[in-house]
């Protein structure tokens, strides 16, 4: 799994110019942009949505907790 720091060793950047760039912050230049979002392409790189939803507390997630789950009623959900 490549992570954000992989990313920035191989660009000569810092972990938060990367992580800027995945953000698409106004503050970083158009070229760099550029750049390392094409290292990140060419590394492979997903962006994890499980480590997201960890560091800013929102996962998108809900449960649901059943009592009888052999309720048909239940079952269709």
């Amino acid at each position: 799994m490549i992570r954000l720091k992989d990313i920035a060793q191989a660009g000569n950047v810092s972990v938060m110019t990367v992580s800027k760039v995945m953000r698409d912050a106004p503050d970083i230049s158009a070229s760099t942009k550029a750049r390392i979002r094409r290292l990140a392409d060419e590394m492979g790189y997903v962006p994890d949505a499980t480590a997201r939803g960890l560091r800013i507390r929102k996962t998108r997630l809900f449960g649901l907790v059943i009592s009888a789950a052999t309720n048909p009623i239940y079952a269709r959900v």
